[in-house]
């Protein structure tokens, strides 16, 4: 059995194929995050370091593995006592395995659409450029959220902005939402607004 996810969507180009099998996404989805780090609209061909970029913001550990063998096949050999998930590059093309617990080894690229036994494949005797072990992290654990008050003030009067901060338990994956914005003029338009806001929460929290 395998982990390796069948590979959907209508991008049909191996880059976003093998993130594709390995996350579970669509090529498409795989596709504009690709997009959104090499700033190309179109994904067809992506360099290595753009993968592997985009495998990060897709919370996956990357890691170039030292090889000492010229074909896919000797590499598949000598991986095969190493569990996890790989991205195998070979001439103008990329290639996603998988050696699970009992040693076997699954094969996905965007021309097979759905792992098969490495063995099976025809790209056995292609030359290997680089291979990278992908290691996919945790779902990030959500902790709390805090409303944050924020004010900008110009000529003209002043803007009250109001944010959501998500905190997780790894600060990398915090983030800020934008609840929203309003302007006042002056102290009393201020007042005025915030006692309407008090009457509207008021009469909000009887329904």
């Amino acid at each position: 059995m395998t982990n390796l996810n069948n590979i959907k969507g209508i991008n049909q180009f191996c880059g976003p194929a093998v993130l594709a099998a390995i996350t579970g996404l669509s090529t498409d989805e795989c596709a504009v995050a690709i997009s959104s780090v090499t700033g190309q609209k179109e994904i067809k061909g992506v360099y290595p370091k753009d993968l592997i970029k985009t495998l990060e913001n897709l919370r996956c550990e990357v890691k170039e593995i030292e090889i000492h063998a010229r074909t896919l096949f000797r590499v598949i050999n000598n991986l095969s006592g190493t569990e996890g998930f790989y991205i195998i590059v070979v001439p103008k093309h990329y290639v996603a395995i998988e050696v699970n617990k009992s040693g076997q080894v699954y094969l996905i690229d965007n021309h097979t659409k759905e792992p098969i036994p490495a063995n099976s494949s025809a790209r056995m005797m292609q030359k290997v450029e680089a291979v990278y072990k992908v290691i996919k992290k945790d779902p990030p654990k959500f902790l709390r959220s805090e409303i944050v008050i924020g004010q900008q003030v110009n000529p003209y009067g002043s803007r009250i902005l109001i944010t959501k901060n998500n905190i997780y338990e790894n600060p990398s994956d915090n983030n800020i939402e934008s609840l929203g914005h309003f302007f006042y003029k002056d102290r009393l338009e201020l007042d005025m607004i915030l006692t309407e806001l008090m009457k509207f929460t008021v009469t909000t929290s009887l329904k």
